[in-house]
């Protein structure tokens, strides 16, 4: 899971939706689109 976090084009954002995933529990399609804005939210 590492490599997937550290070589995403938005680092911060994916680690934000695993943790949303691991700790509250989210379905991954929740954490996929918690992860799209987010990095949206990155590139600005």
């Amino acid at each position: 899971m590492g490599r997937n976090i550290f070589q995403s084009s938005a680092p911060l954002a994916m680690l934000k939706a695993v943790k949303k995933v691991v700790h509250e529990n989210w379905k991954a399609r929740e954490a996929f689109q918690f992860w799209q804005e987010e990095k949206q939210g990155e590139a600005k």
